[in-house]
């Protein structure tokens, strides 16, 4: 049995750049204001200045100046996913380490040689649980 791709990877969008392409995704659902989101710097360590915000609040800061200039860094913003998968009744995230060789010539020893696409997966990597029980009674209220 594999998962549809959207049970298990978030819906996202690099903003501002894809403001119009979220806005599009907001007209399409029904309560999708209501829908919540992480907003995360693309490059961030940890969880460092992540914002959680609807919809609605999403778009009005593209709008503002918090997320309105492209010169500025651009901002990830992932769809929550609920009900979250959980792992001994507690929240959790995987870093998964992966290297990725593309098909073409490589300078060996032996002289130029072509080789296919390589993929290598550390064997170390990280877990991370959350501190606290999962608990669902605030489904719909972002600030728990």
């Amino acid at each position: 049995y594999v998962l549809p791709r959207e049970k298990i990877w978030p819906l996202g969008y690099v903003l501002p750049r894809e403001k119009d392409a979220l806005a599009r995704e907001w007209a399409s659902k029904v309560d999708s204001g209501k829908l919540t989101w992480m907003l995360k710097d693309r490059a961030g360590y940890g969880s460092h200045g992540n914002i959680i915000a609807t919809t609605t609040e999403v778009l009005s800061m593209c709008d503002s100046s918090k997320i309105a200039n492209e010169r500025e860094e651009s901002k990830l913003c992932q769809q929550i996913v609920h009900p979250p998968m959980l792992l001994n009744g507690r929240k959790f995230s995987l870093r998964v380490y992966v290297i990725y060789f593309p098909e073409g010539a490589v300078l060996t020893p032996k002289g130029k040689q072509t080789l296919g696409s390589e993929v290598y997966v550390s064997t170390e990597g990280l877990v991370k649980f959350a501190s606290a029980l999962y608990i669902d009674e605030a489904s719909n209220d972002i600030d728990n």
